[in-house]
């Protein structure tokens, strides 16, 4: 009789569970008739079972609990490998770097999603050479002793080709890696292209390239109010949005500019999530996604913050000031499979946080008054100019350099 009872109660704790699962990860919203009557009456017969257990053994109540519990953990992992073996599988194939962020692709890959745009400087070579060359100061690291042809580096400040001997007034450029542009040479910067659009109209504007890989608008307010030299009449341009979103934090807590402590669950899930493990899988993400959001709202709240403050200081000295939300491979309409497969190489960390936070950056720039959002300047066309999730080449750089030319010209700036 008592194992019947045992049977029973596990049936229907089973089936119930088997349709929450069922409602909430494959997104059911009609449940027949006749599985609504079997929930029904399942749920009265376990709820009467239940209460005839406690009556009659607690101990026995235990060990069916404990039994019962693990039936549903291994029913959960069975059907969550299920769910996941029926995921987009091109997207598995490509996650061959979990927690990295960086360039991933190869140089062919590279060269042929690009459409082999430009060919006089994309060879092989320069391909390998922006992968370990870091500057500093106008020097190359110890790892790469070798001075290099397309870089240069004075002070801290990435060269920009082109610039006039007399000017007027200043347009200096913040931002982060993707400002620095490492990935191309000195003339093919964004900041030396939109220099280069300046000499041929008006003139008499030096384009400064302030890109610093790494770079915050945190640490690039605080370098512009403490540290730059600038006059009235000036230009200020910070383009940001990639490196404010929190995505460097991995499992840990964040407060401004540290690292507070890191989550236990969290780090023991991110580091054996990958162990064959649904299950491990599925608490990695809840847990994850809810640190996730808590970093990219901080991080939102305090990126907004200090581009108010550069506003406020900006006017105060009479400069004129723009923020840029810049564009990259989560944001941007698909339309290869190339950056298809990009979207699949970085840590789930990164695109997690980025896809929380850009929406209300896009609601920011579109209230602030001084902003523009360029996140959609690629969509359309016929070759992918991403070498990673963010970092694009040459003709990523020529399209940034038209959109930011043309709003400056909107703004009467020149």
């Amino acid at each position: 009789m008592i194992f019947a009872v045992i049977a029973v109660f596990a049936a229907g704790t089973a089936v119930l569970t088997y349709w929450i699962y069922r409602v909430r990860v494959m997104h059911i919203s009609f449940i027949p008739f006749r599985h609504s009557l079997q929930i029904s009456m399942i749920s009265v017969l376990s709820t009467i079972v239940f209460f005839f257990l406690i009556k009659v053994e607690t101990r026995l109540l235990m060990i069916v609990l404990i039994l019962v519990l693990s039936s549903l953990l291994v029913a959960l992992e069975l059907f969550l490998r299920k769910v996941s073996g029926s995921a987009n599988k091109e997207i598995k194939k490509y996650r061959i770097s979990q927690g990295k962020n960086g360039i991933q692709v190869k140089y062919s890959e590279a060269r042929e999603a690009s459409g082999d745009y430009p060919r006089a400087y994309m060879t092989e070579s320069f391909f390998k050479s922006f992968h370990y060359i870091t500057m500093c100061d106008g020097e190359t690291s110890p790892k790469n002793k070798k001075p290099s042809n397309h870089f240069t580096v004075t002070n801290g400040i990435r060269e920009t080709s082109d610039q006039p001997k007399l000017w007027s007034s200043k347009l200096m450029f913040l931002g982060g890696s993707t400002t620095f542009a490492r990935e191309v040479p000195d003339d093919l910067t964004f900041a030396s292209y939109v220099q280069r659009k300046i000499n041929l109209g008006s003139g008499g504007v030096k384009v400064i390239n302030h890109g610093k890989e790494g770079a915050t608008v945190i640490d690039r307010v605080n370098w512009l109010i403490n540290e730059s030299q600038t006059n009235p009449g000036d230009m200020i341009v910070i383009y940001f949005g990639c490196n404010d979103c929190g995505w460097q934090i991995r499992g840990k807590f964040f407060t401004g500019d540290q690292f507070a402590f890191q989550s236990p669950l969290l780090f023991v899930l991110n580091r054996y999530k990958n162990r064959a493990f649904e299950l491990l899988n599925w608490l990695h993400g809840e847990l994850a996604h809810r640190h996730n959001k808590w970093c990219a709202d901080h991080v939102f709240k305090q990126t907004v913050s200090e581009l108010q403050r550069a506003k406020e200081w900006a006017e105060f000295r009479g400069l004129k000031y723009l923020v840029v939300l810049q564009p990259h491979v989560y944001v941007s309409k698909v339309v290869t499979q190339y950056e298809n497969s990009l979207r699949g190489r970085f840590s789930f960390f990164l695109p997690d946080q980025l896809r929380i936070a850009y929406p209300r950056y896009e609601e920011f720039i579109k209230n602030c008054g001084y902003g523009v959002s360029l996140t959609t300047i690629y969509d359309g066309l016929d070759h992918s100019v991403y070498l990673d999730w963010a970092h694009v080449n040459a003709r990523g750089n020529e399209v940034i350099s038209e959109n930011l030319y043309r709003e400056i010209k909107n703004r009467n700036w020149l």
